[in-house]
């Protein structure tokens, strides 16, 4: 006697189904259950039966079974192949409705897959169809009634069916429009979230950049410039300058603030110019100092770097709005970051940002327009920057001048 402990997962072969049609029913109420592996063992099952018969249409409904179970585990790859071979075979045999379940099916997997170009295409495609099978249906129901009723009775049907199509038809209409109208907001919230990352991204770049450079010349600010100071990867070969303009309160009293910040301007535009070229660091320090930063230099590079930068500012020509010139020069100091002591705690670059502010000011009582550094004779002997000028008359620092 056979078995009947999982009667309830074999085909009942009394209700009038061959195998392969049982085991597809009972698939899909597996899967409806949410029994996802018993349902995928039935279908193999029918699968292998379908094999010994050539049967199009028997084969596309148990693809479309197969699509159901694919995409009920969220395969969705898989489910869209099985729904596409569904929907070849279905076309091949010519069975409306089953064209119309194959595309039904495949539309809600391109959805479910984002593909929504193609689900609108192919959803316009069952709507059409649907439209015209009701249509087909509707005008047979009509030539049945008009041969079986009277013509008054006949004509208050065709009236009522008339109607009936034209209802479901509007609501073919309105359902195709609905669906037309969330691809369209769908496809709009995207585009939306697109331009405001993109937004987000440009203004996130420009607080940065904004971050970074002072507002009026446009070179590094003072942060920037020491965060790059302190990112050197050698900082014992760099060089550190300091640059002030000479009584640029003076012009700024004479010819106005804005003929003080188109100085500002120009100076800017020669710095940049000349330390690019030498790839060099600078920035705005502050007011009307500028500093710069040589990564790797020695004295002749350095003293060099300066009498070009000096020169440059003093051959600038800058007229206020009565046409009349505006005098400009400059004053600097340099110092190399190597032979100098530094304090506990400090950067490995303010000892000499110290020291080329002494020697700023050294150019400054020298009559300005003018510049000096400092270079280690004896680069074993570290030197105080606050002591410059023992060491310089010990000889423990070489003083260089810069003119114009």
């Amino acid at each position: 006697m056979a078995d009947r402990s999982n009667a309830g997962d074999g085909p009942d072969l009394t209700c009038g189904l061959g195998p392969k049609h049982a085991g597809q029913k009972l698939a899909g109420s597996r899967r409806e259950a949410g029994e996802h592996a018993r349902a995928g063992e039935l279908l193999e099952q029918a699968s292998q039966l379908h094999q010994e018969l050539d049967d199009p249409g028997e084969l596309a409904a148990l693809r479309g079974e197969q699509a159901w179970l694919a995409l009920a585990r969220d395969e969705l790859e898989q489910a869209e192949h099985f729904a596409r071979e569904a929907l070849t075979l279905a076309r091949a045999i010519d069975y409306d409705r089953m064209i119309a379940e194959s595309l039904s099916r495949l539309v809600d997997i391109l959805a479910r897959r984002g593909d929504y170009a193609e689900a609108l295409a192919l959803h316009r495609e069952f709507a059409e169809l649907q439209y015209n099978m009701l249509q087909d249906s509707q005008r047979s129901r009509l030539d049945t009634l008009e041969t079986r009723l009277g013509f008054q009775r006949q004509a208050l049907e065709l009236a009522d069916l008339r109607q009936t199509t034209e209802v479901q038809a509007l609501r073919l209409r309105e359902e195709s429009l609905r669906r037309r109208l969330a691809w369209a907001a769908l496809l709009g919230v995207v585009f939306i979230a697109l331009l405001l990352a993109v937004w987000q991204r440009a203004n996130q770049q420009r607080l940065l950049q904004a971050s970074r450079t002072d507002a009026l010349t446009g070179l590094a600010n003072r942060r920037h410039l020491t965060l790059q100071m302190q990112s050197l990867p050698k900082p014992d070969q760099a060089v550190v300058m300091l640059l002030d303009l000479d009584h640029f309160k003076r012009i700024n009293d004479q010819h106005g603030h804005d003929i003080g910040d188109r100085v500002l301007l120009e100076v800017s535009a020669i710095i940049r110019q000349i330390a690019d070229r030498s790839q060099v660091l600078c920035g705005r320090w502050g007011g009307e100092e500028f500093a710069l930063f040589l990564p790797a230099a020695n004295a002749e590079k350095t003293s060099d770097l300066a009498a070009q930068i000096l020169g440059g500012i003093a051959s600038l020509r800058v007229l206020d709005d009565h046409k009349q010139a505006v005098q400009i020069t400059a004053s600097l100091g340099f110092a190399p970051i190597k032979g100098l002591i530094r304090d506990s705690g400090q950067e490995n670059w303010e000892a000499a940002l110290k020291a080329a502010d002494q020697l700023l000011y050294r150019a400054k009582n020298a009559g300005r327009n003018c510049g000096y550094g400092v270079w280690p004779t004896e680069p074993a002997q570290a030197v105080n920057p606050l002591a410059l000028d023992s060491a310089i008359q010990s000889g423990a620092l070489r003083l260089i001048e810069v003119a114009t």
